[in-house]
């Protein structure tokens, strides 16, 4: 009984007003993909990326976090005058369980949901967007990324902006995704992610 009055305290209550509001950050990231039909557009097997993630605390330990990132990969392959190129992007949207130490020291542990949107490319005339040489196929595909990191924030006021920085690392669980008469792609594995951002 006491453990359950614990737990309904903790999320009931009120974010303080250092914690209520918006949080911006600014995001460098990158994925593990082994499948063999990313070796035609990367010579690693990691998707890096970039973009921004936005979350609202609800209450001192929880925030909600939504994001986007952009991966762009491509070769091009001499021997057959063709560029590949390799476009995601990565929507993201979950809850951040995290606690604070001193208000400047944030451990948490994240699981954000992924709607994956891929495009795949192969063009004989990569300066036409329009050539009629042109193969491209869109697959769209659903993952789970859950990373645990630590955030750390100026000292500030209450209700003041903050400056924060992050450092998170993890695994990404992925569907299959077909993109067509081009084949499939399936990636997943060790995921990492850092920003800067604002805490407003």
């Amino acid at each position: 009984m006491h453990t359950l009055i614990a737990l309904a305290a903790l999320f009931s209550a009120p974010a303080s007003a250092a914690d209520l509001g918006f949080q911006l950050s600014a995001e460098l990231g990158s994925l593990r993909n082994t499948d063999p039909s990313y070796d035609l557009f990367s010579k690693s097997n990691v998707m890096p990326s970039r973009g921004l993630r936005v979350g609202v605390t609800l209450v001192d330990t929880l925030t909600i976090e939504t994001g986007w990132h952009r991966v762009r990969r491509g070769l091009y392959e001499p021997d057959l005058d063709i560029q590949t190129a390799f476009f995601a992007d990565e929507f993201i949207l979950g809850p951040k369980i995290s606690h604070g130490f001193a208000e400047v020291f944030y451990p948490y542990v994240a699981g954000h949901g992924v709607l994956m949107r891929g495009v795949m490319k192969f063009d004989d005339d990569s300066s036409n967007d329009r050539n009629p040489g042109q193969i491209k196929q869109t697959g769209v595909g659903l993952g789970l990324l859950t990373m645990g990191g630590v955030e750390f924030r100026s000292p500030t006021d209450a209700g003041k902006l903050a400056v924060s920085a992050h450092l998170e690392a993890g695994y990404g669980w992925f569907q299959t995704t077909d993109f067509g008469n081009l084949g499939s792609m399936k990636p997943g594995g060790f995921a990492l992610k850092g920003g800067l951002g604002l805490r407003m």
